[in-house]
């Protein structure tokens, strides 16, 4: 399956049936932040669980940008919709008020793009931060298991010269760790010795 962006996601999802009345109720009704909805819904179904690091600097950036930014462009948008149709209805007979709202509404839906495209980009540094980790644990791990393992075959196995180790002797140890260049030929004679130690 192809990446696919959050904002493609969210596009997606609402056009399926009842999404965008849904989630229209829980942000004006209930008073919800619907992009961390389904930032929630896209990225559990791209990567899975979503760790505590990253939930709290979404959460973090969602808080302050929709209270600075998104928040008061819908309060001006829906203000213009319902108070100038009463009160000051002969506002809204003047030409350019429903361009301007529309204009608004556009900033506003630019806004919660931006803040999708922040979140998405903070969850790309949250899993290029722990694949580096897993990364470098992985590494340290196969240095552990490599010396481990070539500490065992260097106290349990000899290199065969003809100068043998008592070790080597005692148990007839047939493990050589040497390249066949570096293997040295030992004559006949030195090898059948059992009971004395070839001298240099």
């Amino acid at each position: 399956m192809s990446h696919e962006s959050f904002w493609d996601f969210s596009l997606r999802l609402y056009r399926l049936p009842q999404v965008s009345d849904t989630c229209l109720t829980l942000q004006n009704v209930h008073g919800f932040d619907v992009n961390l909805l389904l930032f929630a819904c896209w990225y559990g179904r791209a990567h899975g669980a979503i760790s505590l690091a990253l939930l709290s600097e979404v959460l973090q950036f969602s808080t302050h940008w929709s209270t600075e930014v998104v928040r008061p462009l819908r309060h001006a948008r829906t203000w213009m919709k319902g108070e100038l149709a009463q009160p000051l209805s002969h506002v809204a007979e003047l030409s350019g008020v429903a361009e301007l709202r529309e204009k608004i509404k556009a900033v506003e839906l630019r806004s919660e793009q931006l803040q999708q495209q922040a979140l998405e980009r903070l969850a790309q540094e949250c899993l290029r931060t722990q694949l580096s980790i897993r990364l470098r644990r992985g590494q340290r791990l196969s240095i552990t298991i490599f010396c481990s393992s070539a500490k065992r075959q260097l106290s349990h196995s000899h290199r065969h010269s003809p100068i043998c180790c008592r070790y080597c002797r005692k148990k007839r140890c047939h493990v050589d760790l040497r390249t066949p260049s570096q293997r040295l030929t030992i004559p006949a004679s030195i090898s059948k010795r059992s009971s004395t130690r070839p001298t240099l």
